[in-house]
């Protein structure tokens, strides 16, 4: 793969204000309360693309509407069990207020999970990290799904 190819896989392009086209990195939100999780993920995907985060659900949600278009993430990726307001909470508010983030809302999940998580998780299979995961698994997982989206 040439230096072109690996970077136009990292980097999208997007107008800026002005229409001009500029290469950027792709951006990830996490929203999770253990900050042990958000480092190791800040610190697994921070060399490839800007990370973002939240330790609140609610907060997230309001962050995540406020965003205009063009800043808002490339995908989020968003613990199942945040307390109040759960990750199921966060899609809910989120994608009704900003459609697009629909299809770019992912869940980081050990797997117990309440019987609603449980149903909703299976309706969004392809949108799941479980945990616990590894620094190359993430890595690869976010790629192909950022890859997927673009498409």
């Amino acid at each position: 793969m040439s230096v072109n190819e690996a970077h136009s896989q990292v980097c999208v392009s997007t107008p800026d204000s002005t229409g001009v086209f500029r290469l950027r990195r792709p951006r990830i939100a996490v929203i999770d309360d253990d900050q042990c999780i958000v480092s190791v993920v800040r610190r697994t995907l921070s060399t490839q693309y800007d990370v973002y985060s939240h330790t609140d659900g609610s907060s997230a949600v309001q962050w995540l509407v406020g965003l205009e278009a063009e800043a808002a993430p490339d995908l989020v990726l968003c613990d199942l069990s945040l307390g109040p307001a759960n990750g199921v909470d966060v899609y809910d508010g989120a994608s009704a207020l900003t459609p697009r983030l629909r299809e770019r809302i992912a869940f980081l999940t050990g797997g117990a999970c309440s019987e609603r998580d449980g149903e909703f998780l299976a309706a969004h299979a392809e949108m799941i990290v479980h945990k616990p995961f590894t620094p190359y698994s993430l890595r690869e997982w976010v790629r192909s799904t950022l890859e997927r989206l673009s498409r």
